[in-house]
């Protein structure tokens, strides 16, 4: 079976980072368009008349429109919104009115922490799968490492980004929150600019958590401006295990084992154990298969996990934001 596919907003993401020739997936319509006999993109809507024409010449999307409410039959099976992001909010609850299948929602979700609730509720109540496209937890090697750090003592987290608390450090926390349940304890502000939209600071700060066993560690978190230097950096260190992660012209991760040994007293310290990279191509395909999963009724590994991550980044992001 084919299912319909609607596209909101006809920018970057949604089509632009990627064309018609290329082996690589880095947008929505080009991973729909990978499951050919999964999808089908019958739609996108953008208010740029002359980008959303560009767009439905490049793909061959038969239905072109410039404002939502223009959409007369919107019962699409599965709909995608890359729109800006202070309007993906708007066009969550719009679109769910029309109970579509799936919904695969462009990060921030746009709304404060007890209207996201309120909405996975209504999504579930209805049967209605919402995913967010934070990509880094669709890349399997994250549930690995994810694995690794279960019977580790968690020690800290530093992560490192540059363009808005919302709009890019949202990917590293929401990855922190997938990989570790841990409730903030108490935090500290130590700069903050605006450096991406006046809505969207670029913060600093360091931050006390717990985790389930009452464990705490401490995250800390650095903002740069983008004029100064583009970086998106992840380093966990846990009693026994060290990951970093790293984005740089690809995305590479170096594991670390634990060392000691006896200099007079006993030293410990990590050592690289490997280095590899990962291939972002299969954020979008894995993506995809979490929507083929569930409208086929199969099991979706880790699914709770995903989505739980989804609201832990949106209650943490509206707390630091609104200084809660």
């Amino acid at each position: 079976m084919t299912h319909s596919v609607l596209i909101i907003g006809a920018g970057k993401i949604a089509q632009g980072f990627d064309n018609p020739k290329d082996k690589k997936i880095s947008t929505h319509v080009k991973a729909y368009l990978n499951f050919p006999n999964k999808f089908k993109v019958k739609a996108i809507c953008d208010t740029d008349k002359r980008l959303a024409n560009e767009a439905a010449k490049k793909w061959n999307i038969e239905n072109v429109y410039y404002d939502y409410d223009e959409i007369k039959i919107k019962n699409y099976d599965v709909v995608s919104i890359c729109t800006p992001d202070h309007t993906h909010g708007y066009f969550l609850k719009k679109i769910l009115l029309n109970k579509p299948k799936v919904i695969f929602l462009e990060k921030p979700m746009g709304l404060n922490y007890q209207d996201s609730v309120d909405i996975f509720k209504e999504c579930e109540k209805n049967n209605i799968l919402l995913l967010l496209n934070y990509s880094r937890i669709y890349i399997k090697e994250f549930s690995k490492i994810k694995d690794n750090f279960k019977s580790n003592k968690l020690l800290s987290v530093d992560l490192k980004y540059h363009k808005g608390f919302d709009h890019t450090c949202s990917h590293l926390i929401n990855l922190f929150f997938y990989m570790f349940e841990a409730e903030l304890i108490n935090y500290t502000i130590n700069d903050k600019f605006i450096d991406y939209d006046e809505n969207d600071p670029t913060i600093s700060g360091t931050f006390n958590f717990k985790n389930h066993s009452n464990e705490e560690f401490r995250l800390n978190i650095q903002g740069y401006k983008e004029s100064d230097l583009n970086i998106i950096e992840m380093d966990i260190i846990s009693s026994k295990y060290r990951i970093r992660y790293s984005e740089s012209k690809g995305s590479k991760v170096t594991e670390y084992n634990l060392c000691s040994y006896d200099m007079g007293i006993v030293l410990k310290e990590f050592v690289k154990n490997k280095s590899y990279e990962l291939n972002y191509n299969n954020s979008f395909i894995n993506s995809m298969g979490v929507i083929i999963k569930f409208l086929n009724q199969e099991k979706i590994d880790n699914i709770n996990d995903i989505q739980k991550s989804f609201l832990s980044t949106v209650k943490f992001i509206n707390k630091i934001k609104n200084h809660e």
